[in-house]
C-alpha cells in the first residue's frame, strides 16, 4: 500500500510517499481503507520532536516517540474510509461499512488502510457527511474549549466557559500547575492530559451531535495524500481555520 512515512525528525521535506506493507487486522480489528484524513498540530509536532517547544520537551517527545529516530514511521490520526476486513471476533462492524474516527498517539492515518480495534476511537460515518467532512471531525470536537496551538490562555478564555467547563491545553509548563490548581478550587478547570483519554462513546456522541444537524466540520484546504509536505507547510503557518484534510486514492 502506498504511506507517508519519514525516518528521521525534521522539517516536512523528512516525508515521502512509499509503498508498505498491508497492515494485516488481528482477531479484534478491522482494517480500514482510508479514504481522507488530515494533518494536524499534533502530526507536526511529533515529526520535529517538538523541537519549537523548548529541549526539555523535545527530549521527553523523543523518549515518547523514539530517542534517535521514529519508531511510528507513519503520522496522522484522524481518518474516514470503508472496512474493508474484520477479525475473527468483531461484532460491531462489517466490510463495507463506512467508518470515522482518530488513531490518537498509534498515529497510521497517512496511509492507504489502518488497522482499528472494534474499541477504539471509531464508529460509523454520519450519512449526511462525506468522507472528507467526516475526517475532519474529531480532532479538537472531542474537547470543550480547546487550546489548539497554544495562544489563549486560560485567564483569557475562562469568561468563555461555561459552569463545570474544562480548557485543554496541549503545551505549556504553566497548565500543568493550573490543572492541579484548578483541580482543587473553583467550578472551571485546566486539562492537560499527556496523551488525551477519550473513549469510543466520545466518538459516538459527534455522530449524534452531527446527525442532529448541531455540529459540522470546518475545512480550510484539501489536498491529495502525495502533496503531504506541501499541506504540512501550510499547517505550520499556524493560519489555518479548521482542518487541513488529505484525500487518498486507493486503489
Amino acid at each position: 500500500m502506498k504511506a507517508v512515512v519519514y525516518n528521521q525528525y525534521g522539517p516536512p521535506d523528512v516525508l515521502r510517499l512509499e509503498d508498505v506493507e498491508r497492515p494485516v487486522p488481528k482477531e479484534d480489528e478491522i482494517r480500514v481503507l482510508i479514504h481522507a484524513t488530515t494533518v494536524n498540530r499534533a502530526d507536526c509536532a511529533t515529526r520535529e520532536a517538538n523541537r519549537r517547544s523548548g529541549l526539555a520537551v523535545t527530549l521527553l517527545s523523543r523518549l515518547i516517540s523514539g530517542l534517535r529516530r521514529p519508531r511510528q514511521r507513519i503520522l496522522g490520526t484522524d481518518l474516514a474510509g470503508e472496512v474493508e476486513a474484520v477479525g475473527a471476533t468483531v461484532n460491531e462492524f462489517a466490510v463495507g461499512d463506512h467508518v470515522f474516527g482518530n488513531s490518537g498517539f498509534r498515529f497510521g492515518a497517512h496511509a492507504e488502510f489502518i488497522c482499528m480495534r472494534e474499541s477504539a476511537l471509531i464508529a460509523h460515518k454520519p450519512t449526511n457527511m462525506s468522507f472528507e467532512e467526516a475526517a475532519a471531525v474529531c480532532d479538537g470536537a472531542l474537547n470543550v474549549i480547546f487550546d489548539a496551538v497554544g495562544k489563549h490562555t486560560f485567564r483569557r478564555c475562562r469568561g468563555s466557559l461555561s459552569r463545570g467547563g474544562s480548557y485543554v491545553a496541549t503545551d505549556g509548563f504553566r497548565n500543568l500547575l493550573l490543572a492541579l490548581w484548578t483541580k482543587r478550587i473553583g467550578d472551571k478547570k485546566v486539562l492537560f492530559k499527556i496523551p488525551p483519554r477519550y473513549t469510543q462513546k466520545d466518538v459516538l456522541f459527534l455522530k449524534e451531535l452531527i446527525e442532529a444537524g448541531k455540529y459540522r466540520a470546518v475545512i480550510d484546504r484539501c489536498y491529495p495524500l502525495e502533496d503531504v509536505v506541501e499541506a504540512s507547510r501550510y499547517v505550520e503557518t499556524e493560519q489555518k481555520t479548521g482542518n487541513v484534510v488529505l484525500t487518498v486514492n486507493c486503489g
